[in-house]
């Protein structure tokens, strides 16, 4: 038998790694990334650039949903740990998740958590997982459910190029210039959405750079059109803090 919440923090530590994994799947997908320059009809001067990103693989929405999953378990274990602690039945119990703020409530009142005890009732009372309460809590249970349905495959949602400025002057002038702005360097944001076109003067084309590319949740996602990887990490430190809170007062 493994000491209290240790079974819990084994699946935040879990977690953590499919979420490194998932970082270095989405760089190598993003180094992939291209765009292409096109002409404008009946212009000389000017070229369009167009950015249509094919999706990521499958084994992306693979590894973020076991990152889901194992930050959503480590809940569940922490609560049966408590149970055991206190020389109750584990049977039926686990984090509760409701719909509304006095669903919740009567969840945690009248629900499998009486047996724990009024102090561990009062404890999940201070939590807010419900719709309109704690948003980043209800919603890790929403996208465990959603993926039990269906895949969590990220789209590419937003992406610039940056010109290099200061390369370009270098060339025009024919000497070394180093040019810097309050960022640091030169950049213009050319280019914001997938399939979106923007024109640009063929001339610059070689100084133009694959600036940063952001993975998102889907449409039919909770969470859509919110950074991946962003969203995960907030997860994970949430659940790791609820358990940290949990195991400091019962252990």
């Amino acid at each position: 038998m493994l000491a209290p919440f240790k079974g819990s923090n084994n699946k935040l530590l879990r977690a953590r790694k499919h979420l490194r994994d998932l970082d270095n799947i989405l760089l190598e997908y993003q180094r992939t990334l291209t765009f292409r320059f096109e002409p404008i009809a009946g212009d000389v001067e000017f070229e369009t650039i167009t950015f249509e990103p094919a999706p990521p693989n499958e084994y992306v929405a693979l590894v973020a949903g076991d990152c889901v999953h194992n930050a959503r378990s480590s809940l569940d274990l922490m609560v049966c740990d408590i149970a055991r602690i206190r020389g109750k039945s584990t049977a039926k119990l686990k984090f509760p998740f409701a719909a509304t703020k006095s669903d919740y409530e009567d969840l945690v009142l009248n629900g499998e958590l009486r047996r724990l005890g009024e102090d561990v009732q009062q404890e999940f009372l201070f939590l807010s997982p419900y719709r309109g309460g704690d948003d980043l809590l209800r919603g890790l249970h929403d996208l465990d459910i959603a993926d039990k349905h269906l895949l969590l495959l990220p789209v590419v949602e937003c992406t610039f190029m940056q010109f290099d400025l200061g390369a370009h002057l270098s060339e025009v002038m024919g000497q070394n210039i180093a040019f810097f702005s309050g960022t640091g360097g030169a950049s213009q944001r050319l280019l914001e959405r997938s399939g979106g076109r923007v024109p640009v003067d063929p001339e610059y084309r070689r100084h133009l750079q694959k600036g940063d590319v952001t993975t998102v949740f889907g449409d039919n996602l909770p969470f859509a059109g919110n950074d991946v990887q962003a969203t995960l990490d907030k997860m994970i430190c949430l659940a790791g803090d609820i358990v940290e809170r949990m195991s400091g007062k019962f252990s």
